[in-house]
């Protein structure tokens, strides 16, 4: 919770690049792309010391293929490669990238590792946006 408590803080010192959500005590802290058909995710791998920023399809694979079709274009715009991840045998499609440096035990990198993440979103939203219905 105090995860996302300062990350909500951090939102609004930047002025509201996209809208807060209220703290829940779990891992991941969704926020909208502007389809019902993703939705961009920040969660917390502290088994693997890492945040991840990803666009999560619940339940699309033609939106996962059509995105896929411009994987140059969205990464070029991003300014790194990502990691596609279709899941075939599941449900959802994941789109990540990863911050390293998380540590439950070790809070004073939280704020960067923050903004990190909210560039990283603001990036996937301008990226994936027109390609999104």
């Amino acid at each position: 919770m105090a995860f996302w408590e300062l990350f909500n803080d951090v939102i609004e010192e930047r002025g509201r690049p996209f809208n807060a959500r209220t703290p829940k005590p779990q891992h991941w802290y969704n926020i909208a792309t502007g389809s019902s058909d993703c939705h961009i995710s920040v969660t917390l791998v502290n088994s693997e010391n890492k945040l991840g920023v990803e666009l999560y399809i619940p339940n699309n694979k033609d939106l996962y293929d059509s995105l896929y079709n411009h994987k140059e274009e969205i990464e070029g715009a991003i300014g790194h490669t990502l990691t596609w991840m279709r899941l075939d045998a599941k449900l959802a499609s994941r789109v990540v990238t990863y911050i390293p440096g998380l540590d439950f035990d070790n809070k004073e990198n939280y704020k960067d590792l923050i903004n990190k993440a909210i560039d990283e979103v603001i990036l996937f939203r301008k990226a994936f946006k027109q390609f999104l219905k």
